[in-house]
């Protein structure tokens, strides 16, 4: 069917078309509380605070999902440094995410209440001292620090005990040795006593 007659009028013909629409929806947004620092020997162990959710036009957005970065170890692996990232992502494909660090960290030392004490000597003889007569530092176990009269404080991971004696003094009425204890944080941190 052709156009109709001329009438002196102008013919538009006629198109089909389409129209687009664009829906804007507002996101929903995530706010994360600031970075945290621990001590290593507090009582609570470190955690993560989860994140706020404020939501935008999805009022039912999917769950809020985490990814932790590894941890980066101070100078032993109970101190340490590591992220969480948080994510949401609503039905509409708008995504928010924020994170948090948190540091373990160590400003402590231990402490030794009561020193280890040392046998009385008997003259010349040093074979009686417990643990035995060095002048070199020698480690020894927690429990040998406590046989020997030590009470010691530490809280913040693996712990070392060593000794090292002056060399003996004295002429043999008895001899006067001068021992130095030292217990030691593994990642760092000491205390001593000096025993006579």
């Amino acid at each position: 069917q052709g156009p109709p007659p001329d009438t002196g009028s102008t013919y538009l013909p006629f198109f089909p078309y389409s129209t687009m629409l664009s829906v804007a929806s507002t996101p929903p947004s995530l706010t994360c509380v600031p970075d945290a620092t621990f001590e290593c020997s507090a009582t609570v162990a470190p955690f993560f605070t989860p994140p706020t959710l404020t939501l935008g036009c999805d009022q039912s957005p999917n769950p809020i999902t985490f990814v932790d970065d590894p941890q980066v170890s101070g100078i032993c692996p109970i101190l340490y440094t590591q992220k969480r990232t948080w994510t949401v992502t609503d039905h509409f494909c708008n995504t928010a995410t924020c994170s948090q660090t948190i540091t373990v960290q160590n400003t402590s030392v231990p402490t030794i209440p009561v020193c280890p004490s040392t046998p009385p000597l008997n003259g010349c003889d040093t074979s009686v001292l417990v643990p035995v007569y060095s002048t070199t530092t020698k480690f020894v176990t927690a429990a040998q620090f406590t046989a020997a009269g030590g009470v010691a404080n530490a809280n913040c991971g693996m712990i070392t005990y060593s000794y090292k004696d002056d060399p003996a003094v004295g002429n043999c009425s008895p001899l006067v040795v001068t021992r130095h204890w030292t217990v030691a944080y593994a990642c760092g941190g000491n205390a001593t006593c000096t025993e006579i």
